[in-house]
């Protein structure tokens, strides 16, 4: 499978006040292509704060939740019934699942 999207990993930035970024991780902010912009609710509120840097967070661990769940299934489709990296695949699990829940 090749993928279409811009290679992770991604990392959420405030570069204003009133918006997130998700830009290609460990780039200087003059490097920085902007792969999603998440603006802050208005004076609606339509969707609050926390929920907004949640669904940023969320979004910016997508590569890495893509290449955790490919190991597995790699892993998988090679082995066909062991796998053989379990723990290590866990491991990129459990890593992506924390950055995708901001922990």
């Amino acid at each position: 499978m090749i993928a279409k999207h811009t290679p992770g990993p991604w990392e959420v930035e405030s570069p204003m006040p009133d918006e997130l970024w998700i830009v290609e991780a460990n780039k200087q902010a003059y490097e920085w292509r902007v792969i999603a912009a998440s603006p802050f609710p208005d004076e609606r509120g339509d969707i609050p704060r926390a929920q907004v840097e949640a669904n940023t967070r969320l979004m910016s661990a997508a590569p890495d939740l893509l290449e955790a769940l490919s190991w597995f299934i790699n892993d998988i489709d090679d082995t066909h019934t062991v796998m053989v990296d379990f723990d290590a695949n866990v491991d990129r699990a459990r890593v992506a699942i924390a950055k995708a829940l901001g922990q």
